[in-house]
């Protein structure tokens, strides 16, 4: 894979897409993505997607307990 200028890399440990909520249902991959590609589109700084994608599972759990690890990882490859 080819980084260039003004690209975005988002990593997730599947904690985040397997968020689970107080009714036991799992997040899921389609949300991850759906909270990824709008928090990219209108982000500057990695650190607001990172913010994002974490409120979005913490949203979706409402307060139940996980069992896994969340991490996010965004790189943004300026120039």
């Amino acid at each position: 894979m080819t980084i260039e200028p003004g690209d975005l890399l988002v990593c997730v440990s599947d904690g985040i897409s397997e968020s689970m909520n107080l009714e036991d249902e799992e997040w899921g991959e389609d949300s991850l993505i759906t909270i990824a590609i709008d928090a990219v589109a209108q982000a500057e700084e990695a650190a607001t997607v990172v913010e994002r994608v974490f409120q979005g599972a913490h949203a979706f759990a409402a307060g139940a307990p996980q069992h896994d690890d969340m991490t996010v990882m965004v790189l943004r490859f300026k120039q």
